[in-house]
């Protein structure tokens, strides 16, 4: 029985250990606790008390998608020009968000990450999914398509200027 029990915990473990989750949370799927048989009035009344329902709701009215702007870094800096490479990680990312389809107010900078809201999840598997090689064209791209801002901004940098001039 031991033995059945840590081989179980160990796939579990693999599990957890190919995803990045913020909690784990145990729930009995039947009184008689066999398995495959689910009863989901038992299932709901589990998450609906420890609080988990709620936290799903909060995190969907909030940011609940997020990088690490090492991450985000790391991936995308060889992909584009040395002037944003060699930027922090925080500036960097600044600069890469401003060619996806996010507008200031769908995502936050936080201190280490940035955060999406529940609706723009989709821009950071975009960005994920996008060959390094054709990030900077699809950067640069969006950057030429984007309507001015009526606010001034820091943005584009100016060595980025000549890159967004129409080419002969």
């Amino acid at each position: 029985m031991s033995a059945k029990f840590l081989k179980s915990l160990t796939q579990l473990m693999k599990e957890i250990a190919t995803t990045h989750p913020y909690f784990v949370r145990c729930l009995k799927p039947n009184h008689a606790l066999k398995p495959g048989a689910f009863n989901a009035a038992m299932i709901l009344r589990q998450l609906q008390c420890s609080g988990t329902v709620e936290c799903v709701k909060l995190m969907q009215s909030g940011y609940p998608n997020r990088a690490p702007y090492a991450d985000l870094h790391a991936r995308f800096r060889t992909a584009l020009p040395a002037e944003m490479s060699a930027k922090p990680p925080k500036d960097f990312v600044k600069e890469l968000l401003l060619g996806t389809d996010c507008k200031p107010g769908e995502y936050q900078m936080g201190q280490d990450m940035v955060f999406f809201k529940g609706s723009k999840g989709a821009v950071l598997q975009e960005l994920m999914l996008t060959p390094k090689e054709h990030i900077a064209a699809k950067l640069l791209a969006k950057l030429k398509v984007r309507p001015p801002s009526p606010k001034p901004s820091p943005f584009p940098q100016p060595w980025l200027q000549p890159w967004l001039e129409p080419q002969p």
